[in-house]
């Protein structure tokens, strides 16, 4: 007997473990060592700590979790060390998994991350609180010269303007950046010839944080396709359905 529309939509729905304090902790000081390391955030995790600094200076009537979690995480480590904490903890864990969290857990955490603020909070995390705080930076990576002003032409050189052309009508590009339209089969011609058709590929689901299922090209390159929550699990089920046939 085939489902009905609201259960399969309800099973599709993508799920997120909570957090555990041992597992949490451990992977505070992994992230916060790789960003002392990079130096600045990556533009998806910047966008994510911009919203978490907006959501934080809104004055809400409905009470939120996550939130209220930053909340206490930054009053209870101090000013500076608090906003260090809140980038940390955005970029560690996102907000689906701080919502899932057990609340004995989640209302307990924000002090033992306070408790241990010197070992988690670093030089660069204070600079990047700081300036979001402020509501300053959109973006920490560093931008090449004229990056903002200019597109790469074929032959590498750079192009005075953006032509205006190639700006999608629709959506908004990022500053640097220009859209690109092309079709379904193009990716997969490209893909076909860059990787070949018995290339073994695989995708990674992360469980905890915001971090985007991805399918990596090359490791050594880092390049990769993001998929969102829903389009990953859409994917996943037509994998799995057509291995079965």
């Amino acid at each position: 007997m085939p489902s009905s529309p609201r259960l399969a939509a309800k099973r599709r729905r993508p799920r997120y473990a909570g957090l555990l304090e041992d597992n949490a902790l451990e992977k505070l000081q992994k992230i916060s060592s790789l960003i002392d390391l990079r130096g600045y955030l990556k533009t998806d995790e910047a966008r994510k700590v911009s919203e978490a600094f907006t959501l934080l200076s809104a004055h809400s009537e409905q009470s939120d979790s996550f939130q209220e979690f930053l909340i206490k995480v930054r009053d209870l480590s101090g000013p500076k060390q608090g906003n260090a904490l809140v980038v940390l903890c955005v970029v560690a864990f996102g907000k689906y998994a701080i919502r899932s969290t057990r609340e004995i857990i989640r209302l307990s955490l924000p002090r033992t991350i306070a408790n241990m603020k010197e070992k988690f909070s670093t030089t660069v995390l204070e600079k990047i609180g700081e300036k979001h705080s402020k509501g300053l930076s959109q973006s920490d990576a560093p931008k090449p010269p004229q990056a903002e002003q200019n597109w790469p032409s074929a032959s590498g050189s750079f192009a005075p303007r953006v032509p205006g052309n190639l700006y999608h009508p629709v959506l908004t590009p990022s500053p640097g950046s220009v859209p690109l339209d092309f079709q379904v089969k193009d990716l997969m011609n490209f893909l076909h010839e860059y990787q070949g058709p018995e290339k073994h590929l695989q995708m990674d689901c992360p469980v905890l944080g915001d971090t985007l299922p991805s399918i990596y090209l090359s490791r050594e390159t880092d390049a990769k396709i993001e998929f969102s929550q829903t389009l990953a699990a859409a994917f996943v089920q037509y994998v799995m359905k057509h291995r079965q046939h």
